[in-house]
């Protein structure tokens, strides 16, 4: 009897550690590092517009230092060259370009949102690699 209570006590604490049945991942707090675009979102005018996953090889990286470079030019959702690169403020949450508008972003559940300035509402998804 004595080494069944022991063997309860000693294994049952084990195994409701091991138990834990939600995986939790890792929130993204920083914008730093480099993020790919996953998904556009354009809408006509009328509010039927939607997140669409997009094919493309843009990596947006921000740096440290307050900087950020992209494989592509981040002025436009769609229009992938030349390289870009420019300054950016978690602070402010804006993303600045030579020869381009602010572009405001939030990190929302880990995602990267960036808002263009578009007569319609029009956003860019990023994700991490």
């Amino acid at each position: 009897m004595k080494k069944i209570i022991f063997a309860l006590l000693f294994f049952l604490p084990l195994f409701l550690i091991s138990c834990d049945d939600e995986e939790t991942t890792p929130t993204v707090t920083t914008v730093l590092g480099d993020w790919e675009l996953t998904e556009v979102y354009i809408d006509p005018g009328d509010g039927s517009g939607g997140l669409e996953p997009v094919s493309s090889n843009r990596v947006l990286t921000f740096n440290d230092d307050g900087t950020w470079t992209c494989n592509e030019d981040i002025c436009f959702m769609n229009d992938p060259f030349p390289a870009s690169s420019g300054s950016y403020s978690e602070a402010d949450g804006t993303i600045t370009a030579d020869g381009c508008f602010t572009i405001n972003y939030e990190l929302i559940n880990g995602e990267l949102f960036l808002y263009y300035q578009c007569i319609e509402a029009c956003t860019a998804k990023y994700e991490k690699p």
